[in-house]
């Protein structure tokens, strides 16, 4: 009996122990569940962490190498940025399409802030950098094909030859692309010895420092210097085309001879004023302008109303005594005797077709004083009736 009595107590410490064991099994279990759980949403929110960071990182890289391509020096413009930024989008951040979208928007932000406000030109620029990031990315995705197959030892099939040639061309049109856009460092140093050149027979040694460049490729392609005036401090635009003669924009030069003609013209105002020609001679207009070289034109121009009608010998007999009688009241005007020929011209108002414009030759006038007034205006007949301008 007591050896039953024991079996049965050890048989059920057993079970005890086995359904112990069991829930300690099952609550091990459970906790190494609830620590799966958590560790998937610490990693969830790790994953979701790094991709914030990296996404702030991607935009923050578009931005700042779109404002760096169009607000850095020439230098720095000129090395492929938006080329790399468009690998980068590929291969880094896999986000291809996304990254010429966006740069396309971010360009177009930061040219109007620029001070381009056309839209025209504005999408012009922003589409080019939209386009080279575009290039990059063809680029990435050719350097990808072809490094798979290469990997896979498929290096002589027929669809590695089309990433290779794919590769080959993307580099050779983004080269080109950028050279048209960014010019190169070559260019930029004959541009920057020519303008040297031009300083030093113009100007003395140290009145100009480069302050900025900037290369421009919408119209005649040019490098726009920005020059330091050390004398006044100010800055002064010098344009140096990019063709074979690396023609020079003096914007100094054009600044002073601008002032000159305001000042003049001024002064020619006052005479008239003085002299009381303004009522003498109604209707013809007298003003010494700039041409497109940057030298002075002294300019006579009478307005005439034909109702239709053309121009006819009276009118011109009758201009042609007015500039003689104008000339010769203007013998005073000491800015006159700088001047080898006027330019006279007869406007008709009703047909431009008629309109006459010719060069008077005006040395005689202070050099020969045989001359008489009816001498005089048939010589400016004559020359009105050398050259019609349709």
């Amino acid at each position: 009996m007591k050896k039953q009595k024991k079996d049965i107590v050890k048989k059920l410490s057993k079970k005890i122990e086995k359904t112990k064991v069991n829930i300690k099994s099952k609550e091990e279990k459970q906790r190494k569940k609830e620590e799966k759980q958590q560790k998937r949403k610490k990693n969830k929110v790790l994953i979701k962490t790094i991709e914030l960071v990296e996404t702030i990182v991607y935009i923050l890289a578009i931005i700042i190498a779109i404002f760096a391509n169009l607000y850095g020096n020439i230098y720095i413009q000129m090395i492929p940025i938006l080329f790399i930024l468009g690998i980068v989008g590929k291969i880094v951040f896999n986000r291809p399409v996304t990254t010429t979208v966006f740069g396309m928007i971010v360009a177009v932000c930061a040219v109007y802030i620029t001070g381009i406000r056309s839209i025209p030109k504005n999408l012009i620029i922003s589409s080019w950098m939209a386009a080279y990031i575009a290039l990059g990315e063809l680029c990435a995705f050719a350097f990808s094909k072809s490094w798979y197959y290469i990997k896979k030892k498929k290096s002589s099939s027929k669809e590695a030859c089309g990433s290779y040639l794919l590769l080959i061309i993307t580099l050779i049109v983004s080269i080109g692309v950028y050279n048209y856009t960014n010019s190169n460092i070559f260019d930029l140093q004959k541009a920057r010895k020519r303008l040297d050149n031009y300083l030093v027979q113009n100007y003395s040694d140290s009145m100009f420092r480069v302050s900025n460049v900037r290369y421009n490729f919408l119209g005649e392609k040019s490098f726009e210097f920005y020059m330091e005036n050390i004398k006044d401090g100010k800055i002064y635009n010098f344009l140096v085309s990019k063709d074979e003669k690396y023609d020079i924009d003096d914007g100094y030069n054009k600044l002073r001879n601008i002032n000159k003609e305001k000042n003049i013209n001024e002064n020619l105002i006052k005479y008239f004023t003085d002299n009381k020609l303004n009522e003498k001679y109604e209707g013809i207009k007298v003003s010494i302008e700039l041409n497109e070289v940057d030298n002075f034109e002294f300019k006579i121009l009478k307005e005439v109303s034909k109702d239709g009608g053309d121009i006819n010998d009276d009118d011109i007999l009758k201009y042609s005594k007015e500039i003689a009688m104008l000339i010769n009241d203007l013998k005073n005007f000491e800015y006159l005797k700088n001047f080898q020929q006027i330019i006279i011209s007869i406007k008709n108002n009703e047909n431009t077709s008629q309109n006459i414009t010719s060069y008077l030759n005006i040395e005689k006038f202070f050099k020969d004083n045989s001359f008489t007034m009816e001498h005089d205006y048939e010589y400016i007949k004559n020359a009105l009736n050398v050259e019609y301008i349709n």
